[in-house]
Protein backbone atom coordinates (compact mmCIF):
# COMPACT_ATOMS: atom_id res chain seq x y z
CA UNK A 1 0.00 0.00 0.00
CA UNK A 2 1.37 3.51 -1.09
CA UNK A 3 0.07 6.41 0.81
CA UNK A 4 0.71 10.34 -0.18
CA UNK A 5 1.96 12.39 3.44
CA UNK A 6 1.75 15.97 4.29
CA UNK A 7 4.56 16.57 7.19
CA UNK A 8 4.76 20.57 8.42
CA UNK A 9 7.40 22.69 10.01
CA UNK A 10 6.76 24.70 12.62
CA UNK A 11 10.04 26.61 12.43
CA UNK A 12 9.76 27.29 8.93
CA UNK A 13 6.10 27.18 8.43
CA UNK A 14 6.68 24.91 5.78
CA UNK A 15 4.39 21.82 4.46
CA UNK A 16 5.91 19.38 2.85
CA UNK A 17 4.28 16.93 0.50
CA UNK A 18 5.46 12.86 -0.10
CA UNK A 19 4.73 9.49 -0.58
CA UNK A 20 5.99 6.26 0.73
CA UNK A 21 4.71 2.81 1.92
CA UNK A 22 5.44 3.54 5.19
CA UNK A 23 5.20 7.42 6.09
CA UNK A 24 6.07 6.62 9.73
CA UNK A 25 9.34 5.61 8.89
CA UNK A 26 9.52 8.10 6.14
CA UNK A 27 8.79 10.80 9.11
CA UNK A 28 11.49 9.50 11.18
CA UNK A 29 13.60 9.79 8.53
CA UNK A 30 12.58 13.58 7.44
CA UNK A 31 13.51 14.78 11.10
CA UNK A 32 16.50 12.46 11.22
CA UNK A 33 19.46 15.04 11.69
CA UNK A 34 22.40 12.59 10.17
CA UNK A 35 20.77 14.18 6.91
CA UNK A 36 21.91 16.95 6.54
CA UNK A 37 22.15 18.45 2.80
CA UNK A 38 18.02 17.58 2.45
CA UNK A 39 15.53 19.92 1.73
CA UNK A 40 13.75 18.89 5.39
CA UNK A 41 16.75 18.56 6.83
CA UNK A 42 17.21 22.56 6.72
CA UNK A 43 13.19 22.83 8.29
CA UNK A 44 13.22 19.68 11.08
CA UNK A 45 11.57 19.37 13.05
CA UNK A 46 8.37 17.96 10.79
CA UNK A 47 4.80 16.96 12.20
CA UNK A 48 2.41 15.05 9.97
CA UNK A 49 -0.41 16.51 9.00
CA UNK A 50 -2.24 13.78 6.98
CA UNK A 51 -2.12 11.13 5.53
CA UNK A 52 -3.77 9.28 2.27
CA UNK A 53 -3.80 5.53 1.43
CA UNK A 54 -3.48 5.46 -2.58
CA UNK A 55 -3.42 1.89 -3.20
CA UNK A 56 -1.16 -1.02 -4.44
CA UNK A 57 0.44 1.43 -7.28
CA UNK A 58 3.84 3.25 -6.87
CA UNK A 59 2.92 4.91 -10.33
CA UNK A 60 -0.70 6.62 -8.59
CA UNK A 61 1.01 7.46 -5.67
CA UNK A 62 3.63 9.71 -7.90
CA UNK A 63 1.14 10.94 -9.65
CA UNK A 64 -0.78 12.18 -6.75
CA UNK A 65 2.16 13.43 -5.36
CA UNK A 66 3.60 15.33 -8.67
CA UNK A 67 0.12 16.87 -8.73
CA UNK A 68 -0.01 18.16 -5.44
CA UNK A 69 3.12 20.16 -5.82
CA UNK A 70 2.25 21.58 -8.48
CA UNK A 71 -1.25 22.61 -6.43
CA UNK A 72 1.73 23.96 -4.20
CA UNK A 73 3.45 26.31 -6.49
CA UNK A 74 -0.14 27.59 -7.87
CA UNK A 75 -0.43 28.61 -4.46
CA UNK A 76 2.56 30.65 -4.02
CA UNK A 77 1.75 32.22 -7.44
CA UNK A 78 -1.95 33.36 -5.76
CA UNK A 79 -3.80 31.09 -7.98
CA UNK A 80 -5.04 28.14 -5.30
CA UNK A 81 -5.94 27.98 -1.71
CA UNK A 82 -3.70 25.20 -0.80
CA UNK A 83 -2.54 26.22 2.52
CA UNK A 84 -6.03 26.53 3.14
CA UNK A 85 -7.07 23.39 2.57
CA UNK A 86 -4.53 21.48 4.17
CA UNK A 87 -4.80 23.97 7.71
CA UNK A 88 -7.89 22.66 8.35
CA UNK A 89 -5.97 19.67 9.58
CA UNK A 90 -4.33 21.57 12.51
CA UNK A 91 -3.65 19.32 14.88
CA UNK A 92 -0.74 16.36 14.71
CA UNK A 93 -1.91 13.18 12.83
CA UNK A 94 -2.90 10.31 14.75
CA UNK A 95 -1.82 6.88 12.23
CA UNK A 96 -4.96 6.03 13.38
CA UNK A 97 -6.59 8.81 11.40
CA UNK A 98 -5.25 7.74 7.87
CA UNK A 99 -7.84 8.41 5.33
CA UNK A 100 -8.59 6.54 2.39
CA UNK A 101 -8.86 8.61 -1.01
CA UNK A 102 -12.18 7.24 -2.08
CA UNK A 103 -13.94 8.65 0.83
CA UNK A 104 -12.00 11.86 1.98
CA UNK A 105 -13.01 15.14 0.50
CA UNK A 106 -9.58 16.65 1.19
CA UNK A 107 -8.05 14.35 -1.83
CA UNK A 108 -11.11 14.78 -4.18
CA UNK A 109 -10.47 18.83 -3.96
CA UNK A 110 -6.47 18.04 -5.17
CA UNK A 111 -7.08 14.99 -7.31
CA UNK A 112 -7.75 15.39 -11.58
CA UNK A 113 -10.48 13.42 -13.04
CA UNK A 114 -8.77 9.66 -13.61
CA UNK A 115 -10.11 8.97 -17.30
Amino acid sequence: MFYIYIIYSEASDRYYVGYSSDFESRLVQHNDTKFKNTYTSKHAPWILKAAFECGNSESTAVRVEKFLKRQKKSQASGKDDFRGKIDRYSEPFDKSEVRNNTTDSLIFEFLPPIH
